[in-house]
């Protein structure tokens, strides 16, 4: 869920050099979008950028150059252009930030750490073992999305490269299961691996 501080509550900062992670804490936001207007002439210049109040990282800025032949109109349409732009960043920044909350159980966690070492072996035991690690993990804390997630991509590893004959069809049946719980956000922390599926 996306809400929006109110305008005046954010006018206590204009014109002030201030710490966005500051900002963040006193209007607990997550992220802050800031910006600045410069004119020359009948044209204007708008920067904008969106920033994450918790490590100050920025996530995303653009620029935009217009004449000023209708003000409002130039105010439109900035602010569709922003909202349009920032929204998609949004929903990325925020899986990122989904991905960073730990399982209940630090068993689980580390079922998971091992099979990412697996994994990076490249090798069919390395894979299997990771499998039945990320079934573990999943066992321990069954809502662990990031166990789902590195199980549905082992387990098309294992299809993909044929580790494992006449085991396709459950491994293919669970992968799917694995990945439907990631996209309807049954389980906090899951990614897809992109390039992979």
């Amino acid at each position: 869920m996306v809400f929006f501080i109110a305008r005046n509550s954010s006018f206590t900062y204009k014109g002030r050099s201030v710490d966005v992670k500051q900002v963040g804490r006193e209007l607990g936001v997550h992220y802050v979008l800031e910006g600045s207007v410069r004119s020359a002439g009948n044209r204007v210049r708008i920067t904008a950028q969106l920033i994450d109040a918790a490590d100050g990282n920025h996530v995303w800025a653009e620029r935009y150059d217009r004449e000023l032949a209708d003000i409002f109109a130039v105010q439109d349409e900035i602010t569709e252009r922003v909202v349009a732009a920032i929204e998609p960043e949004l929903y990325a920044a925020e899986h990122v930030r989904s991905q960073r909350k730990p399982p209940e159980s630090l068993d689980a966690w580390e079922c998971v750490i091992r099979a990412l070492s697996y994994v990076g072996h490249g090798t069919r035991v390395g894979t299997i073992e990771a499998e039945a690690l990320c079934r573990r993990a999943i066992a321990i804390a069954p809502g662990y999305g990031q166990a789902h997630s590195l199980l549905a991509w082992v387990l098309t590893r294992i299809i993909h490269r044929g580790h494992k004959k006449g085991t396709a069809k459950p491994r293919i049946m669970l992968g799917f299961r694995c990945l439907g719980k990631i996209q309807r956000g049954d389980l906090g922390g899951g990614r897809l691996y992109p390039g992979e599926f």
